[in-house]
């Protein structure tokens, strides 16, 4: 992650390039089906849902 200064090992293999794919097909827009299958899912769920952002001072931003 950016800004986080960590003594783990980064991810490698599959998994590392499982996400530039993924990345790079969103960068494109040349999703795929899975793609587009999570992008269907996530805005119906995303659907159930109201966000009010409210401020330290107690009033709606």
């Amino acid at each position: 992650m950016l800004g986080v200064k960590t003594k783990r090992t980064p991810i490698g293999g599959d998994v590392a390039n499982n996400i530039r794919d993924a990345l790079a097909r969103v960068a494109t827009g040349q999703l795929n089906e899975r793609d587009r299958a999570s992008v269907e899912r996530s805005k119906k769920i995303l659907d159930q849902y109201e966000v009010r952002w409210i401020g330290l001072n107690g009033k709606e931003i």
